[in-house]
C-alpha cells in the first residue's frame, strides 16, 4: 500500500492525474490523462476572450476554470468552473474586467487531468 501511495504522489508531481489503478485495454478510455501543455491562440474581442489549446489524447471534454486572483502554482477555491467544452476551444463571453486567470483540465468518463499551467489574460484595460 505504501508503494501505491508513493507512486500516486510521484505521478501527481510529474503532472499526471491518476484516479484508479484498474487495467485499460485498447478500446477503453485511458485512466491517465496528461495535462494541457500548449495554448495555441488567444484572441481578445470586444466582449469576450477566445483561446484554444492542443488536444489531449484520450480526452473527451475539457473543463475550464477562471479566477480573478492569482496565487502562483495553486489551484484553489479562487478558481471557479465556468464551462465544459468538447473541442479544444473556449469562448469566455463574460470575462472579468482586468486580470483573468484560466486553468484547463482534460477529462473523460474515467479520469480528470491535473490543471494546466495558468493562462493570464488582461481584459478591458488600455
Amino acid at each position: 500500500m505504501i508503494k501505491v501511495i508513493r507512486f500516486s504522489v510521484l505521478v501527481a508531481m510529474l503532472g499526471i492525474a491518476l484516479i484508479s489503478f484498474g487495467g485499460c485495454n485498447k478500446d477503453s478510455e485511458p485512466e491517465i490523462l496528461l495535462p494541457i501543455k500548449t495554448i495555441l491562440e488567444v484572441n481578445i474581442e470586444e466582449s469576450s476572450i477566445i483561446f484554444s489549446w492542443e488536444s489531449v489524447e484520450g480526452a473527451t471534454s475539457y473543463i475550464i476554470y477562471r479566477s480573478g486572483i492569482f496565487i502562483w502554482g495553486d489551484f484553489n477555491e479562487n478558481y471557479k468552473e465556468i464551462g465544459t467544452v468538447y473541442n479544444p476551444l473556449f469562448i469566455d463571453n463574460n470575462p472579468l474586467h482586468g486580470q483573468n486567470y484560466y486553468k484547463i483540465r482534460a477529462a473523460n468518463k474515467k479520469t480528470l487531468s491535473v490543471p494546466s499551467n495558468t493562462l493570464t489574460v488582461i481584459f478591458g484595460e488600455n
